[in-house]
């Protein structure tokens, strides 16, 4: 495969061609290309004499046999040789140099003389002698190969772009007029004469083609028959495939991902296998469906190019909010950029979804990247066409949010298998890159209410439904309100030890809140977790003391009563556990050391240090009694303790 960074950077060169073109779409105003190569590019690059002795070989004898090792001619190249790390950012020093003096010729018009290779640059196409409202002139290069592109398509000024790129090469490069070598120009006049260098509308670049009347870029058909055959070759191996062979699919298949917008969504299983670093890759059912797909949508490319407006973000046509919880999903779609009528949306999870839920067998995560894909959904049902169209969807999960983004997943299944349905659906429609944004979970408020107005459903059916989601509201709301009077360092500890909980209620296969079990059952279950809890085996393995317990203990009880539910562990007409819980807790008490009494600091004693400091003439003590406040202010925080009495 090729370095990672050269691979950004062609990344990089292709995202600002497309990027140029979407930005000034308009068909009655397309683009013509140039490229321009230089000729064995590397050796023309001049090495210091002691970098020189990096690139030594030994040159092979006449007949081809070597007697004796002092007979040995070794060879010392002062040109860049191919094959090293730093060859390519050393010779892209003098490239972009290049470019740049390009750029500067075309931003700032000098009297340039003929160049003797201009005339083999002209135009096949047709010359359109009408401006542009917006003159665009964009000068790029990827290695050795130099780019341009505009949408002024005069006789006149392609004379001058060909000018310019000419004579900005040869700055850097000389001709050989200049170097007086044997090796041909600079610029490679093979290519010059294949059509490359020429201005026309369709251009390869970057083993993409270009259509800059149509605003199209597609893959050449011989690359597609290509990837074909590499697809076929990898679906030979049936248990495991050597991962040289499956990183050079991935290679091609990355490549090509840039102009298919959504299909990245399809790498996660792939990447999922390939995760550490073994030779031979076991080959599963979701990578066979991945060749599958990818099979599928090459040889739809040979036929469908892809617009260049649906490779860009823009400002959204549409802007969507999501949420999900354990219940079910729901979501709101408001106007962007177009208008449309707000719409809400709401399903509710079916009981198989919530058992895998409850059972670990799906996260949150995964419940959230499904509420996406069904806001998408919505939005197709909702727009009347998504072709070229750009949307926005807000959602307060922030995984879900990165996993949409790069439309990979490493570590969810089922979270991969969305992605895959979600970037095929994207393809299908031929709209642009989806746009996911994370937004905070107390400013997701409308849908967070729609997602969560499962719960009391019962209640909720006596509202009047012109009513029902002013009354949801007001019911979250007061619930906010009750979360908010808890401190966040209680509300964690709550979090950490229901968690904990839950889980080790089902692996008593009983229900967390403790309705289905007797008091008996429900007082032994919960006296082993409260030993468990003592063993430090939520914590760092280390026995805690009696505090913790009580913190896990009053975790299960808050839980169940903010759920309505009555404790069978409490007594009934006293905030008391019972007797055996009672006894545990005051057994651990008594197996714990002693509390030692410690002293708070108040406010005065620093407050005091800085006042000293400030009245002091040296500086040192100035410099302390300022850094006393700052530390008490914002590093330990008032009335923090010092040491034991």
């Amino acid at each position: 495969m090729a370095p990672q960074e050269t691979m950004v950077q062609l990344g990089l060169t292709l995202k600002r061609l497309i990027a140029t073109m979407a930005d000034n779409y308009d068909l009655s105003k397309p683009f013509q290309f140039c490229k321009l190569d230089i000729k064995d590019a590397f050796w023309r690059m001049v090495v210091s004499f002691d970098d020189a002795w990096n690139f030594c070989y030994v040159l092979p004898a006449e007949d081809g046999k070597l007697g004796n090792i002092d007979d040995a001619e070794i060879v010392v190249p002062h040109a860049l040789q191919m094959g090293w790390c730093e060859s390519p950012p050393f010779f892209c020093a003098a490239s972009e140099t290049a470019r740049d003096v390009i750029d500067e010729l075309v931003r700032n018009p000098i009297d340039m003389p003929a160049h003797k290779f201009e005339s083999r640059l002209r135009s096949d196409d047709p010359i359109i002698d009408s401006i542009p409202e917006f003159i665009i002139n964009l000068i790029e290069v990827f290695v050795d190969d130099f780019i341009g592109a505009t949408n002024l398509i005069t006789e006149l000024h392609l004379t001058h772009l060909s000018r310019c790129m000419l004579h900005g090469i040869h700055s850097v490069f000389p001709p050989i007029e200049v170097t007086q070598h044997g090796g041909g120009d600079a610029i490679s006049e093979q290519k010059i004469d294949k059509g490359e260098g020429k201005w026309n509308f369709f251009k390869e670049i970057l083993g993409w083609n270009f259509d800059g009347q149509y605003y199209t870029i597609q893959l050449p058909h011989a690359k597609c028959d290509k990837i074909i055959a590499r697809l076929h070759k990898g679906k030979k191996f049936k248990r495991l495939m050597p991962r040289k062979v499956l990183e050079k699919i991935m290679g091609v298949l990355q490549h090509a991902s840039y102009g298919l917008p959504g299909c990245a969504g399809l790498f996660s299983p792939v990447q999922m296998a390939m995760q550490g670093t073994k030779s031979w890759i076991p080959v599963n059912p979701d990578m066979t469906e991945c060749f599958n797909d990818w099979g599928a949508i090459i040889k739809q490319m040979k036929t469908t190019p892809t617009c260049v407006l649906q490779l860009v973000k823009k400002d959204p046509n549409y802007i969507g909010y999501s949420d999900s919880c354990r219940l079910g999903t729901g979501g709101v779609w408001t106007s962007g950029t177009e208008e449309v009528h707000p719409i809400l949306w709401q399903v509710q999870w079916p009981d198989d979804i919530i058992a895998l839920f409850d059972e670990n067998k799906l996260s949150i995560n995964d419940l959230e990247l499904a509420g996406i894909v069904l806001e998408w959904l919505v939005l197709e049902c909702l727009a009347e066409s998504l072709q070229y169209k750009h949307a926005a969807i807000f959602c307060d999960n922030v995984a879900a949010v990165i996993w949409t983004l790069k439309m990979r997943c490493g570590s969810s299944i089922v979270s991969a298998k969305l992605l895959r349905f979600l970037g095929m659906r994207v393809h299908a429609k031929q709209a642009s890159t989806l746009t996911p944004l994370s937004i905070a979970g107390k400013d997701n408020i409308m849908a967070d209410i729609v997602s969560r107005a499962f719960k009391n459903e019962s209640l909720l059916a006596r509202v009047h439904p012109s009513e029902q989601f002013n009354a949801t509201s007001d019911v979250l709301s007061a619930w906010r309100a009750i979360d908010n009077g808890v401190t966040v360092a209680t509300a964690k500890n709550r979090e950490k030890y229901w968690a904990a909980w839950r889980k080790y209620a089902i692996m008593w296969k009983i229900d967390p809140f403790l309705q289905s079990v007797t008091e008996l059952e429900a007082t032994i279950v919960v006296s082993a977790f409260a030993a468990r809890v003592r063993t430090g085996y939520y914590g760092h393995k280390l026995q805690v003391k009696v505090s913790t317990v009580a913190t896990a203990m009053s975790a299960i009880t808050t839980s169940i009563k903010l759920a309505g539910k009555r404790c069978p562990f409490k007594e009934t007409s006293e905030d008391n556990y019972v007797l055996p819980i009672k006894r545990l807790v005051e057994g651990f008490k008594r197996e714990d050391p002693p509390a030692i009494p410690k002293l708070a600091v108040p406010i005065a004693v620093p407050e005091e240090c800085c006042n000293r400091g400030l009245a002091s003439s040296s500086f040192c003590e100035q410099a302390t009694g300022d850094l006393i406040i700052i530390a008490s202010y914002y590093l330990l925080g008032c009335g923090e303790y010092t040491a034991p009495r």
